[in-house]
């Protein structure tokens, strides 16, 4: 089924609010058979937005409307799909009990006035239509099925900020669908570190050219590739794990040391779970990217069994004093060099009392260049019980780019240590 998703509402057009509805819900329709063709954005405007609905009502099965429900005068998407539908505004006395039943409860926690009179405008919903409650605002959604010249067409309402859409669409909106649809859709994603687009391209362009079910689509995400390997399948008669499992295996085959996840994890959380099932403790010396590393891994729940802590050294001073990084190291090879990378790593190991130290130094920009180094030069230290190693790195962009880069390399060098334990 194909489906247009309109999202309505002056903010949007002049940017001062994302539209992340319609990135959600692209997301996650193909779960339930339907696929979105087009993404509409208009105002607060009732001439416009039936323009845009006649549009979509002959172009797509499924048109979604977002945002527009509220009791205010610019709330006009109730209103406007009922004229264009030719259906009469009915009036549901529960809806209205529950706004008054919310108010009554914030009134009472937080002392405010009572419920005004134009929130009555709440309850009243296209006839005909299925009521999707709201248990996080005031406004539900509703399913309207009608037909349009003959063809049957579902039009879908839904309240416009993300915290009330997406558990009504994920509660109310998927199942309806999947109970009317037959085809169904399963997706891996195969999330890739340490290799390009196009050379991860390169690789499988046969693959890609000669696709037809399974599907297969190349992202390019901040510092890393992904691969999302789609198949389509018969409810009851087809086992969609089947279907995936041949062109997975020839892309594992092509691609696997790049490989970390197929369930759409991302680094962070790949390599904090690895080092939290082997106990592999951790401790970091960050210099230029200033506790980055160890907040992106502390985002993890649980990680504080195995990370022990951080030192942020961006002195020489305290690289010499807390990490114990030897003068004659600093004046010889510099701040930036593998040598102070090897030592900081190991200083923080020991400091720490933990397996692994990572460090990190650099040159993260926009000043700070020599001629040997330039902005982008960074160096990545392992400290173990066995041996200690720095990887130098050249990277591209702003200071920013190149900070976050840093911490993405850090990161996957842990996970290839902790893999390689076994």
């Amino acid at each position: 089924m194909k489906a247009e998703i309109i999202a309505v509402g002056t903010e949007l057009l002049m940017g001062q609010i994302d539209n992340t509805d319609a990135s959600y819900m692209s997301k996650r329709f193909p779960e339930c058979g339907v696929y979105v063709y087009y993404h509409t954005v208009v105002g607060d405007n009732r001439g416009r937005l039936a323009e845009c609905i006649n549009i979509a009502l002959k172009r797509a099965d499924v048109v979604v409307l977002t945002g527009g429900l509220g009791p205010t005068q610019d709330d006009i998407t109730k209103e406007t799909v009922a004229e264009v539908l030719g259906l009469k505004p009915v009036f549901h006395p529960e809806i209205l009990e529950n706004v008054k039943e919310y108010f009554n409860t914030i009134r009472h926690n937080r002392k405010i006035n009572i419920m005004a009179a134009s929130n009555e405008k709440l309850a009243y919903y296209p006839e005909g239509c299925v009521i999707l409650p709201n248990k996080n605002g005031t406004a539900p959604g509703c399913i309207i099925s009608h037909f349009v010249e003959g063809a049957e067409k579902t039009v879908i309402l839904l309240p416009g900020p993300p915290w009330e859409l997406q558990p009504m669409f994920d509660n109310y909106v998927v199942d309806y669908f999947k109970s009317k649809i037959q085809e169904g859709l399963k997706s891996v994603y195969l999330r890739m570190f340490g290799i390009g687009e196009s050379a991860m391209e390169s690789v499988i362009s046969d693959i890609v050219s000669a696709q037809t079910n399974p599907t297969i689509a190349p992202y390019a995400k901040k510092g890393e590739v992904m691969l999302r390997v789609t198949a389509r399948y018969n409810k009851g008669k087809q086992d969609p794990d089947l279907i995936l499992k041949p062109i997975l295996d020839i892309l594992h085959e092509r691609l696997g040391e790049y490989i970390y996840s197929e369930e759409n994890l991302e680094l962070k959380v790949v390599t904090a779970n690895l080092l939290i099932s082997k106990n592999i403790t951790v401790s970091f010396a960050e210099s230029c990217t200033g506790g980055m590393l160890s907040e992106l891994l502390t985002d993890v729940p649980g990680i504080s069994k195995v990370f022990f802590g951080s030192v942020v050294a961006y002195s020489n001073e305290i690289k010499q004093s807390v990490l114990n990084v030897k003068s004659g190291t600093l004046e010889k090879y510099g701040a930036v060099s593998e040598n102070t990378a090897k030592e900081m790593a190991q200083g923080v190991r020991l400091l720490y009392n933990t397996e692994v130290g990572i460090s990190i130094t650099g040159i993260a920009g926009p000043s700070g260049a020599v001629a040997d180094k330039p902005v982008g030069r960074v160096y990545i230290g392992i400290s173990t019980g066995r041996e200690t190693l720095s990887y130098e790195y050249t990277f591209s962009g702003d200071r920013d780019k190149v900070r976050y880069f840093s911490c993405l390399n850090a990161l996957n060098i842990l996970r290839l240590y902790a893999l390689s334990k076994g």
